[in-house]
C-alpha cells in the first residue's frame, strides 16, 4: 500500500485528533483521581523550593 493515497492520508487525519482527545480523556481522568494524593507534595516541594531561592538573596 502506497503511503502517499488519500485513504491513507485520511486516515492520519482522522487518526491524530483520535489519539488527541482520547489521550486528554486519559489525563483528565488520571488528575481528577490522583490529584488528592500529589497536592500535599507539590506544596512542600514548592516551600522547599521558595526557601531555596531566599537562600541567595543578599541580606541588607
Amino acid at each position: 500500500m502506497n503511503p502517499t493515497t488519500p485513504a491513507v492520508s485520511a486516515l492520519f487525519w482522522w487518526l491524530i485528533p483520535l489519539v488527541a482527545v482520547f489521550g486528554s480523556i486519559v489525563y483528565v481522568v488520571w488528575v481528577s483521581k490522583f490529584q488528592s494524593k500529589f497536592d500535599k507534595d507539590t506544596h512542600r516541594s514548592m516551600g522547599k523550593f521558595a526557601k531555596f531561592q531566599n537562600s541567595f538573596k543578599e541580606k541588607k
